[in-house]
């Protein structure tokens, strides 16, 4: 098969190392691979530059530019690349309103009577407002509702999700052939040496694997930093490239350098290693996040030697479950006391932020009460706003850290099932399995757009509906 994968860009992270890894798989078993991106390769991707075409146009924007000159364009980076055009057109994250070209030149082509797989890491739908805003108002812009490109489905495309959870909201939401479980390939982490602690000054150090944007909850990672024992230290490895995201990390970072904390930011960039080398180098891995799409944080320390301590994820650790993971030394919450001015304030940003949210999914009815994240004054310390967390872990800090109820991160325990664990990774999630599974989904999508061309969608509303209820 001639395949095409397409993403915005490939800068380092998450799905990038998806695309590297996939583009590997199929060249290995012998199809022809294009990747077609709107910014070039990071430094350290596995791709093969005679493989890799750029249209700038494919990039994050908030505008709807001509989506036919848009296509024209991938159409020929794609002959250029495959001498031929793909059988396959491999779409990651279209539906997430980065650039809302990308839906609507996905549903266009659908129409045509190509190829078309859809692969959702994540949703506009959750939590992303701002996102899903700019799909609305592209929509406007067309004169089309969202209805009418934003999940196509037509005989000729296949949904991708990450977990059995995502791939249930979609049936629910009325997708009738279901969404393929594909979960992400693990594999060890590029390293070249195991990052030796006394180069921070520590004994040991806990590294929090991930690029720290605001749903990965920076600050209980700071909080769980205030109580090391002497010696060790907390690593984040990557600080956002959004702006916005990157103001957070930095007061964060202000935080700690005034309380003189243990934690070192963007350890990446400032030691000018690869992420594995602090991976391998680390006594355990931290995950602190609030949401995931996959959760390969979960996944991949293990292979490297770190056991992985931190915050349960259930809806996707669930998967990994049944696989016959073990997780149980996680916890799913922390629970602590709020003042009554601090749950006041908890209260008014929630109603402020639920007035945001139901704005950018032009809605009026308030869908989730304040009060879920409550039980009299305590809350979960993962749903406090940034600018909260510092006013409560400062509190914290001035009348005593070891005085606050925690739970064990149990880095011990957690080492223990090492073995165990580096087993049912490399078996469940090769790289080897990932690429059977990827040829499958392509088979059946060529198959499905050779039966007739459609306009069928998929009601984006009653997709939006399952992550607001």
């Amino acid at each position: 098969m001639r395949i095409a994968i397409l993403h915005y860009h490939l800068r380092l992270g998450g799905v990038s190392r998806i695309i590297d890894l996939a583009a590997k798989a199929l060249i290995e078993a012998g199809h022809e691979v294009a990747v077609i991106a709107g910014g070039a390769p990071h430094t350290r991707s596995l791709l093969d530059p005679a493989n890799v075409g750029l249209v700038p146009e494919l990039n994050y924007s908030n505008r709807c530019g001509d989506v036919v000159a848009l296509g024209r364009a991938i159409d020929l980076e794609a002959k250029r690349i495959l001498g031929d055009p793909p059988d396959i057109w491999h779409f990651h994250n279209p539906t997430l309103g980065k650039n809302p070209m990308v839906p609507m030149l996905a549903a266009l082509w659908a129409e045509e009577g190509r190829a078309v797989v859809m692969q959702l890491h994540d949703f506009a739908e959750q939590e992303r407002p701002t996102n899903y805003r700019v799909l609305r108002e592209a929509a406007m812009g067309a004169g089309k509702p969202l209805r009418e490109f934003l999940y196509p489905a037509h005989a000729g495309v296949r949904y991708a999700v990450l977990t059995s959870h995502d791939a249930a909201l979609l049936h629910a939401a009325g997708l009738e052939s279901g969404a393929v479980i594909l979960p992400n390939p693990v594999q060890p982490l590029p390293m070249e040496a195991p990052f030796d602690p006394a180069l921070i000054e520590a004994e040991e150090f806990v590294v929090y694997p991930t690029r720290a944007i605001t749903r990965k909850n920076l600050g209980e990672a700071v909080l769980w930093a205030a109580t090391f024992k002497k010696g060790r230290k907390m690593v984040i490895s990557l600080a956002p490239e959004d702006p916005v995201a990157r103001g957070e990390h930095d007061l964060w970072e202000a935080f700690a350098v005034g309380h003189n904390l243990p934690v070192v930011f963007d350890s990446v960039t400032r030691f000018g290693r690869p992420l594995g080398d602090f991976v391998a180098g680390a006594c355990a891995c931290i995950t602190t996040s609030m949401r995931e799409g996959f959760g390969m944080a979960y996944l991949e320390p293990w292979l490297l030697g770190a056991p992985v301590v931190g915050r349960d994820l259930s809806v996707v650790t669930a998967d990994f479950k049944k696989q016959g993971m073990r997780f149980d030394w996680l916890y799913s919450t922390l629970r602590l006391d709020l003042l009554t001015e601090e749950l006041r304030l908890h209260t008014q940003l929630l109603l402020e932020q639920q007035k945001l949210t139901n704005a950018g999914y032009g809605r009026t009815e308030n869908r989730r009460e304040c009060s879920q994240d409550t039980v009299g004054s305590e809350i979960d310390f993962g749903r406090l706003s940034g600018a909260l967390q510092r006013k409560v872990l400062g509190r914290w800090l001035h009348e005593g850290i070891s005085k606050i109820r925690l739970p064990d991160l149990q880095i011990e325990r957690a080492l223990g099932e090492m073995n165990e664990m580096q087993g049912l990774v490399r078996r469940e999630y090769s790289l080897d399995a990932y690429g059977r599974k990827l040829i499958a989904l392509y088979e059946s999508t060529l198959l499905g757009s050779r039966v007739s061309r459609g306009s069928e969608f998929l009601d984006p509303e009653a997709v939006l509906v399952q992550f607001l209820q």
